[in-house]
């Protein structure tokens, strides 16, 4: 089997190649910055030049038909020949014409040598531009080349290995942090989405129960009004618990799931919806319906503030586990970099590894798997048009845990970088 010290001389002519190109990437770097901070001010010295010259060409232009009226038929030429002060007037004009002629020459000359400089500096600026795309190209290659070398190790070099276990771990949580986010969007989506379904059912509930109708002395026990009312609660009700399915689907984590259920003890989804035959009792099924939307709110609320708090945790988490990746991914390119330039050279160094490695403490760790996520169920959504029994079905209570205020849920985690571990 080839050992690493093999691999290493192998590649050894490349590796000093990049390593080559690797060096100038710090001087073209700083000529890079060198020469845009040079551009940006000779782009303004060139724009304020411009706005100069447009003005002193305007000028000679004026002087230059001064001169002109002298010279030709016009009533400026009249008078000055009347008076004797033609030859004079026309010297005068021809100075002025001429020192406003050679200023405006002047500023082109300017214009041009600062556009000549430009220039200049834009070659050099792209070829800064195409070092440092070659140092990128190099960098690349030369991590790949690492990484190939590197896939078996030698018992000289610990501390390598245990930087590689490092990065891997932090990769993992990074990987798991990125999924379980959106996870958490997905489900605080569908929350909110869900509360805002019952907050309508709400109100048509109490829009049904206070409405009067206009025949005050007579008529059926519901209106078409009151009975439209109602069919569009149960609409409602049904978005609902579709949407806290999909929140249970994605996130099975959520604490007490079998409290997110908005049909299973609605008796006004199950009384029959008829102009010819009306359920004397709907108004007590639509209030017992109106509390059932209360409560279930009250639940979507604790399981959205479970969620945000996970969302903030794991977006901290994220840019936490970003800086833990780049720097122990340079530390690790550096080891690697050390052993091979000691190889090459004839020295090699000794591993550096520590006495004793532990993993550090995670940086992220996904919510505990609810007790109830496997065995509660997912209410099934009645289908908007399937028609309710003529049965009558009695009415029954809500159910004690969905009444009762729920209390945060606790998780026990020996994690310092769990801000819901209790320690």
């Amino acid at each position: 089997m080839t050992t690493l010290s093999d691999r290493i001389t192998e590649v050894g002519p490349r590796y000093r190649e990049l390593a080559q190109i690797l060096a100038l990437e710090h001087n073209a770097s700083l000529q890079f910055e060198s020469c845009t901070v040079d551009r940006d001010r000779l782009a303004q010295q060139i724009q304020s030049k411009q706005a100069e010259l447009n003005n002193l060409t305007e000028s000679s232009k004026r002087e230059f038909q001064k001169v002109r009226k002298l010279k030709h038929l016009s009533l400026q030429n009249a008078a000055a020949t009347l008076t004797g002060k033609k030859r004079e007037m026309v010297l005068r004009g021809q100075e002025n014409y001429q020192h406003a002629f050679d200023i405006e020459q002047s500023c082109k000359r300017d214009i041009e040598q600062l556009s000549a400089e430009l220039g200049v500096l834009a070659q050099t600026q792209n070829q800064a531009e195409q070092e440092l795309s070659r140092s990128r190209h190099a960098k690349a290659e030369l991590s790949q080349l690492l990484e190939e070398v590197f896939t078996v190790s030698d018992p000289a070099y610990p501390y390598e290995p245990q930087l590689k276990a490092e990065l891997q771990n932090y990769l993992s949580q990074q990987e798991a942090a990125t999924r379980d986010l959106g996870r958490f969007k997905d489900a605080d989506h569908n929350l909110v989405e869900a509360r805002r379904e019952l907050m309508k059912g709400t109100r048509m509930v109490d829009a049904a129960i206070s409405y009067v109708p206009f025949d005050l002395f007579g008529g059926t026990i519901m209106d078409v009004q009151q009975l439209t009312l109602i069919e569009g609660v149960r609409r409602h009700t049904q978005e609902a618990q579709r949407r806290l399915n999909t929140a249970r689907r994605v996130l099975p984590e959520l604490p007490h799931p079998a409290t997110l259920d908005v049909v299973t003890n609605n008796i006004l989804l199950q009384m029959r919806l008829d102009i010819n035959y009306v359920d004397i009792a709907w108004k007590a099924k639509a209030q017992h319906a109106g509390a059932l939307f209360g409560t279930v709110q009250h639940n979507i609320d604790s399981s959205l503030r479970w969620v945000r708090q996970y969302i903030q945790y794991t977006e901290g988490a994220l840019e936490r586990l970003k800086i833990a990746v780049d720097s122990v991914r340079a530390s690790l390119e550096t080891e690697r970099r050390r052993i091979v330039e000691g190889i090459l050279s004839g020295e090699p160094v000794d591993g550096r590894a520590d006495d004793v490695f532990d993993q550090p403490p995670p940086m992220y760790e996904a919510p505990p798997e609810d007790e109830e996520a496997p065995t509660a169920d997912v209410p099934a959504v009645p289908s908007p048009l399937q028609p309710t029994s003529r049965q009558s079905i009695p009415s029954s209570p809500l159910s004690s845990d969905m009444m009762t205020q729920q209390s945060e849920p606790s998780y026990v985690s020996h994690n310092i970088n769990n801000p819901f571990a209790s320690h």
